[in-house]
């Protein structure tokens, strides 16, 4: 587990659910898609804690529906069920309306999940969920449009899309020739000439990759991804300039093994607010796993302490600090 004392949970804001109106947000093609049959176990479990949790509907599969209804509902607490891409659009929207977001992982990656120490095991959270504690933690975005924990630009956006489709697809034959589009890519030297501009000077290079998180990252272990602070109010910046297919491997295996900012070929920095201006019109942009075509410059910065999210911690939390009598 990665040392933050400082934006640590506060064990005095006990979230009570009494009372509370749930707005209930779910992915049903999420990574592990079992979104559904968690959402419908955790309702029954909020409305025996005295939350007001509207049916499931049948049209609820309907992502864009759900999220129209729940701010149409103004709840006051969203629950978010899915992957990175759900838990981005349930905090966004919580943001939004300023109150507090529970999110549940059900996808692949589950980034800020981790980040937060929420249980990855349904079964853990279940038992967690009875009592939670609230933490503001910082909200990145560029164009306008918000990332909880990464934005990627480069070849990575391109692969995304190219997967997307390849699970989209209709025949073995469609599939093969999008298999075969994606490894084209994954092969291909893509040199991008970006100039990037922040408080703290111009630099211009030649590079493969951009990419920008929300706090810096840290030295964490193998395949967690997580960062340093959630609220520190600083971009991580990351340039790579890997060239070959090895030197790309070389590039994976340092991100895969929480080590990026200590290769040699990333040119890694901290800053408030960035800019990266390409000689393209637009680029594909890779936020929390949503693929974004948005016009250049892309205008990075960060929202602090923006977003209410809640950490289930059940039977941690003591009793003098739940504030019953």
């Amino acid at each position: 587990m990665i040392e933050r004392p400082s934006d640590a949970p506060d064990l005095s804001s006990v979230f009570g659910w009494e009372g509370k109106r749930v707005g209930l947000l779910f992915n049903a093609s999420s990574g592990r898609s079992v979104a559904r049959g968690m959402a419908e176990r955790l309702a029954i479990l909020l409305d025996s804690l005295g939350a007001k949790v509207p049916a499931i509907r049948t049209h609820q599969s309907d992502f864009r529906e759900q999220m129209r209804i729940i701010s149409e509902e103004a709840p006051d607490v969203v629950v978010a069920i899915g992957g990175d891409g759900t838990a981005n659009a349930g905090a966004t929207l919580a943001s939004e309306l300023d109150v507090p977001v529970l999110i549940v992982p059900a996808g692949t990656m589950n980034l800020l999940a981790r980040d937060l120490d929420i249980p990855i095991d349904f079964s853990e959270l279940i038992d967690r969920v009875v009592r939670c504690v609230e933490r503001r933690v910082d909200m990145g975005e560029v164009n306008g449009r918000p990332f909880l924990h990464s934005s990627v630009v480069g070849a990575v956006p391109e692969l995304a899309r190219v997967r997307e489709s390849m699970r989209e697809a209709a025949s073995v034959g469609q599939w093969l020739h999008r298999a075969t589009r994606y490894l084209r890519i994954a092969l291909a030297d893509h040199e991008y000439s970006v100039d990037l501009d922040s408080e703290r000077g111009h630099a211009s290079r030649v590079c493969q990759s951009v990419i920008v998180t929300c706090n810096e990252l840290a030295d964490a272990g193998f395949l967690e991804y997580r960062r340093e602070r959630l609220d520190a109010g600083r971009l991580g910046v990351y340039v790579a300039a890997h060239r070959g297919p090895l030197a790309r491997a070389r590039a994976l295996l340092s991100l895969m093994r929480g080590k990026l900012r200590h290769d040699r070929e990333v040119a890694s920095a901290s800053c408030e607010r960035l800019s990266v201006d390409t000689r393209r019109r637009s680029m594909l942009v890779s936020n929390d796993g949503e693929v974004l075509r948005l016009r250049t410059p892309l205008e990075y910065g960060i929202k602090r302490k923006a977003l209410r999210a809640l950490v289930p911690v059940g039977g941690q939390v003591p009793v003098e600090a739940s504030g019953d009598s």
